[in-house]
């Protein structure tokens, strides 16, 4: 666990948040397994890393767990951590803090309060040069949760959308195909793939600021994209874009919890159609997806050709490795989203991106789209 000595402890009568200790994994790992509430609810789980998995991508992670009076003696009923990444906004290079894994006991769902003290603890550790805000994401159909967090209640900071994404997941292997003008980097390759990524990423507010070179020399840990598996399309104008496959399903997994009452009684028929038509089929509910994110993507947004050639490549290494799905994140606006739809008939779901802030005022952004990294939400 990360331990900050700057963050402070608060206290409500019924509830205590602090950072969290070692000792705390087993209760997070217990936390992060309560789902996400959704048409088809998911949950994520970590491998024996927890630490690598949380900081995946992070330059530091504060965690903060909360503690409930009425409970036995340590007992950890709510959970989130704060991770700092060199991402863009306005155009510019900037650290800013992203919150994730903000879980609760069942229980404790309605205590807003509480998420704002949390907020609180993690906000004391932020540094000079940050963003004076923190980013966040929440799948577009968790409705309870996002009209509370909008609604602008005593004690929480103010949570306002700037943005919309949509994930597709794709069935690699009806999907996955070398096409003409696509090959494995390499090397040399490098500073061609970090060039076209710091063209295409200050277009965009939340796009990571990569630097590929740690990928050159890195291991198949999981934490980062292996140079293997990179992919760069050329054609006589030069390259027209890149994009990775990263696989993390040693760090972290994710579990289908339950599914609508409606798509339990359906799926069944709704696979057969999957089969036929080459969308991906419904998974049972307990099921751990057998996926991949693609990432360090830069392709113009109304280049459908250029996208589906390389995202068909990345399916196509997934494929090759027995990795079934491959999930890509992109702006929900973006023209070419309509284009890999109906080619790659994928599994769609839509998630808001937030900025965080006791100061709304400090919010402030242009007019370009939010594209942030899937692999890193």
């Amino acid at each position: 666990m990360t331990q900050t000595a700057t963050i402070p402890v608060q206290e409500t009568r019924r509830y205590q948040c602090e950072h969290a200790k070692p000792s705390d994994a087993d209760a997070i790992r217990h936390l992060l397994n309560q789902e996400m509430p959704g048409k088809v609810s998911f949950a994520m789980t970590h491998g024996a890393d927890h630490e690598a998995a949380v900081h995946i991508a992070s330059k530091r992670v504060s965690e903060v767990v909360v503690r409930g009076h009425s409970k036995p003696l340590g007992s950890v009923v709510g959970y989130g951590y704060r991770a700092v990444r060199p991402i863009y906004a306005n155009g510019m290079k900037v650290d800013a803090g992203y919150l994730g894994g903000l879980r609760c006991e069942t229980a404790l769902r309605a205590a807003f309060r509480v998420l704002g003290t949390a907020f609180d603890t993690l906000a004391a550790d932020r540094e000079p040069g940050e963003l004076p805000y923190d980013l966040t994401s929440i799948m577009s159909d968790n409705t309870v949760v996002r009209r509370g967090l909008e609604k602008g209640l005593p004690g929480l900071p103010a949570y306002v959308p700037i943005g919309e994404m949509v994930t597709l997941t794709i069935r690699s292997a009806r999907h996955g195909r070398m096409e003409r003008g696509i090959r494995r980097a390499d090397g040399q390759g490098v500073s061609a793939i970090q060039a076209q990524l710091e063209s295409s990423s200050p277009q965009y507010h939340g796009r990571q600021a990569w630097d590929v070179t740690q990928c050159a020399n890195a291991e198949p840990t999981g934490k980062t994209p292996v140079l293997d598996d990179f992919l760069v399309l050329e054609n006589e104008h030069g390259p027209q874009g890149c994009i990775a496959l990263w696989d993390q399903r040693s760090l972290k997994q994710i579990v289908v919890a339950d599914l609508l009452p409606m798509l339990r009684r359906l799926r069944q028929a709704i696979n057969i159609a999957a089969f036929t038509t080459g969308r991906p089929p419904l998974p049972r509910p307990g099921a751990q997806l057998n996926m991949a994110y693609t990432s360090h993507a830069a392709f113009d947004l109304d280049d459908g050709k250029t996208a589906s050639s390389l995202i068909a490549g990345v399916c196509a290494i997934a494929a090759q490795r027995g990795i079934e799905l491959v999930s890509v994140g992109l702006p929900a606006s973006a023209p070419v989203v309509r284009h890999l739809k109906r080619r790659f008939k994928p599994w769609t779901s839509g998630s808001v991106i937030y900025a965080v802030s006791h100061h709304p005022q400090s919010i402030d952004l242009d007019s370009r789209p939010v594209w942030m990294e899937i692999a890193t939400l």
